[in-house]
């Protein structure tokens, strides 16, 4: 910690920092101890001069062909909500790639650096997931419809200089100022009423979460989705990955 600034360092890199129970378990201690400690603005970062910020999912840790890839419990669904539900504002700075999941632990930060270069993969077409809808609503409240879109239906790298344009990155710099920028930025936080950000910050939490579902809507959308994971093509999707080529889906 420096100062009330507090630091979290993702340092998995050799595994890429892929979004699996150690790396998330680890991510939520480290939110609650900076809090514990008095931390008013915490930095998550990894790495610098990375080629990979995150990789996203850990595919190893997917469950059984079948099972809900994305049920409550899961890794990506409990770090996106400790980042939501942590009181004081989160800065991520990033750079390199950011591919799948690790996208919506992105997306779930308060704020976002990046350096020039980076770019972010929403990538989970490609391994025939079936996104679930607190998942969508995190991207939902960060990108603009036809962008989320485009993403995810071409699955492709886009650069962060793309996506500051629309307001999904806030700031894009040379990577050797992008560690100055973020703590000048949690400098600022610091500074001001740490009541009124967490009250803001949960208010904020609140309203973009509040689109209702009622019954009839949710079981459609659960059915569908297990139409998917129960499928060939997420089966084949996984084992794409693996074998590390591209997947032959055929729809089934």
């Amino acid at each position: 910690m420096i100062g009330r600034v507090g630091l979290l360092t993702l340092t998995h890199t050799k595994k890429l920092n892929v979004m699996g129970n150690a790396l998330v378990t680890q991510l939520i201690d480290g939110l609650n101890t900076l809090v514990g400690s008095g931390a008013l603005a915490i930095i998550i970062k990894t790495l610098p001069g990375v080629k990979v910020w995150s990789a996203g999912y850990d595919i190893h840790e997917l469950p059984p062909h079948g099972q809900d890839p994305l049920e409550c419990h899961e890794p990506l669904r409990r770090a996106v909500r400790a980042m939501q539900t942590c009181q004081v504002p989160i800065v991520i700075q990033i750079e390199g790639g950011v591919w799948g999941g690790a996208c919506e632990l992105v997306m779930s930060a308060d704020i976002v650096v990046a350096a020039a270069g980076a770019t972010i993969s929403f990538t989970p077409s490609r391994l025939g997931v079936p996104y679930n809808p607190s998942g969508i609503m995190s991207f939902l409240n960060s990108i603009p419809l036809h962008i989320l879109k485009e993403m995810f239906f071409r699955a492709q790298s886009v650069p962060v200089e793309r996506l500051a344009q629309y307001g999904v990155i806030n700031h894009v710099v040379p990577a050797a100022e992008l560690e100055d920028l973020a703590m000048e930025i949690a400098g600022d936080i610091v500074k001001t009423s740490p009541l009124s950000n967490a009250v803001f910050k949960e208010q904020v939490t609140s309203i973009c979460n509040a689109l209702p579902l009622n019954s009839n809507e949710f079981e459609r959308i659960e059915a569908s989705r297990r139409v998917v994971y129960t499928s060939e093509d997420y089966r084949e999707g996984v084992l794409a990955i693996k074998e590390k080529r591209p997947p032959r889906f055929r729809g089934v």
